[in-house]
């Protein structure tokens, strides 16, 4: 707040990188007088560095948020990939069969028993010919 006479005069918005000078004189009322002015005070006003380090926080931020969301929803769509829909085969232990409720349909195959039995040419011949 600058005063000029008896007015305060306010300094609302200042430019910034402008040069801003400010001279001042005291006054005493009771007595009527005043002093001489003081020798002028400059400031240079800082550059835009607040609003583009505040874009720059809000930036960076902004990019983490979203690569966490990404990461979030990537890591529960596999979740529910491996739990909806298995891409293994459960193992025999995990199958109920023996129960009336069946939790997991199994198919067992029956596999008939076979003996593997060595038999010389001639044995077959005359197998074949008894059969003839």
């Amino acid at each position: 707040m600058v005063r000029s006479g008896d007015i305060p005069v306010h300094l609302e918005t200042m430019e910034p990188g402008a040069m801003y000078c400010v001279r001042a004189q005291a006054l005493v009322k009771a007595i009527g007088r005043h002093s001489a002015f003081s020798q002028p005070t400059c400031v240079e006003m800082q550059g835009e560095s607040l609003p583009l380090a505040l874009a720059l926080f809000a930036f960076v931020g902004f990019m983490l948020i979203l690569v966490v969301v990404l990461l979030s929803v990537w890591k529960m769509g596999q979740l529910l990939r491996y739990s909806c829909c298995p891409a293994v085969v459960l193992p025999d232990t995990l199958k109920i069969t023996s129960s009336s409720q069946k939790l997991i349909s199994c198919r067992k195959e029956e596999v008939d028993a076979c003996a593997v039995a060595v038999l010389s040419s001639e044995h077959l011949f005359g197998v074949w010919i008894s059969q003839t």
